[in-house]
């Protein structure tokens, strides 16, 4: 039997605690696990049971000596770290950040604790419990989800973002281990609650240093997937162009060809007529009849939009209706090229979506565009049919994937999409309602 008021017994009991208080909030704050929750609880349950035969192993052979403390303090925090990594599906830097972040953490609790009892009775396991499980109920609640979106983004430097989490946990536990051995046990309240506050709010200003870092890429992305769109509309028109005026010269040489041919006919002349025939044959083998262009709006990059979007409807078997009234604004409220992407991308959505639905003859897979008067804005609606249920983000009001690690459905056309209504402060936003997907954007 061991003595109760030992005090290395109570500073063996609290090492162990740590491990033992810290693996189910660790398991819990994975974004992604690699096994079902049932099989994810057992093997917790198995994991605590590991720890405690590992404390009791280490007690039976050194008893509440130092270096037991010290190995209590080594060998169950390894195992739970082997744990972690096995179950978490991150296998990069973030995996690094994640644990460094829990350690950060429970550091925390350890010194708050630390600074109201001393480390060596009962008093301190209890409070220690108490302040853990406030703070892991308050991370849980608060601090899980923003956790998550840092760790969304793998196109980030994580090593160079650990140092920040790194050094402070450093700091907190030399601050901790030097405090201890000056005043036997305990920490004194207020620096170490300063300290506490300070770590706190480095780690939030490291959080919003994050995603400010990730909108500019995102950004960057949007302005070149913008270009890119840009040049594409650009080159298409273009090509529309061309294509017309050659249409337009076949047809002024047609008529003189046509002359010609009537002439050498009517003075009977048979291998002077073949040959006309052969050009005119070779002409239209070597001209592109480009289908009617059909100004819908009167602004060219969007009448470009909708017609290449009414070819690809047509190719998809799509019903495309566009229903947009005679005083469509002449004068737009944003830069007419980003308002032609935007449409492009929606329309896009909107085709393929309605080309995977099960439609018939009585209700044909339709994608409708409509505008309605709505003062000096513009007010576009765009609807489709719908193949299965989406999954509406509370925060952007658009479609989202249902898995952290899987970017959203509609990738960088949805969230280009979004920033554009940001930028010149519209609102865009999705409903469903009787099989049909909904799309407004008011600008």
């Amino acid at each position: 039997m061991y003595n109760l008021n030992d005090p290395g017994l109570w500073s063996f009991l609290s090492s162990l605690l740590l491990t033992v208080l810290v693996a189910p909030f660790a398991l819990s704050m994975i974004p992604d696990w690699r096994f079902s929750s049932g099989k994810m609880v057992r093997i917790l349950l198995l994991a605590e049971t590991v720890f405690i035969l590992e404390a009791l192993l280490l007690l039976s052979f050194f008893g509440p000596t130092q270096p037991a403390i010290y190995l209590v303090g080594i060998i169950p925090p390894l195992t739970a770290i082997t744990l972690l990594i096995y179950c978490n599906s991150l296998k990069d830097g973030r995996l690094v950040f994640l644990l460094i972040t829990i350690l950060l953490n429970t550091s925390i609790c350890d010194l708050l604790t630390t600074a109201f009892l001393p480390r060596n009775g009962p008093a301190w396991l209890l409070l220690f419990i108490v302040i853990s499980l406030t703070d892991y109920v308050i991370v849980y609640r608060y601090c899980r989800k923003p956790l998550h979106r840092m760790l969304e983004s793998n196109n980030l430097k994580w090593g160079r973002i650990t140092i920040f989490p790194l050094s402070l946990c450093i700091s907190l536990v030399s601050y901790e281990l030097h405090s201890m051995s000056i005043m036997g046990k305990r920490t004194a309240f207020i620096p170490t609650f300063c300290l506490c506050i300070t770590c706190i709010l480095i780690y939030i200003s490291l959080y919003y240093m994050q995603q400010t870092l990730l909108s500019h890429a995102r950004i960057e992305q949007y302005n070149a997937a913008l270009q890119s769109a840009v040049h594409f509309l650009h080159a298409q028109n273009n090509s529309t162009l061309q294509s017309e005026e050659k249409v337009r010269i076949y047809r002024h040489d047609t008529r003189h060809y046509l002359r010609l041919l009537q002439g050498r006919l009517e003075q009977h002349d048979i291998p002077a007529s073949l040959e006309l025939l052969k050009k005119l044959t070779e002409m239209n083998d070597t001209t592109i009849l480009s289908p009617h262009i059909t100004t819908y709006t009167g602004h060219v990059m969007l009448d470009t939009v909708l017609n290449q979007s009414r070819e690809l409807a047509a190719g998809c078997q799509v019903d495309f209706q566009i229903r947009l009234s005679l005083d469509f604004p002449e004068q737009l409220p944003v830069d007419e090229i980003e308002l032609a992407v935007v449409l492009s991308n929606a329309l896009e959505n909107a085709i393929y979506a309605a080309a995977e639905a099960e439609g018939d003859a009585t209700h044909p897979n339709t994608v409708c565009i409509q505008n309605y008067p709505c003062r000096q804005n513009l007010f576009l609606v765009i609807s489709n049919t719908l193949h299965h249920p989406v999954v509406l983000n509370a925060e952007t009001g658009l479609p989202v994937s249902a898995s952290l690690t899987e970017s959203q459905n509609h990738g960088l056309g949805t969230l280009s999409m979004y920033q554009f209504a940001q930028k010149y402060g519209g609102t865009l936003d999705c409903n469903v309602k009787d099989n049909l997907f909904f799309l407004r954007l008011l600008l």
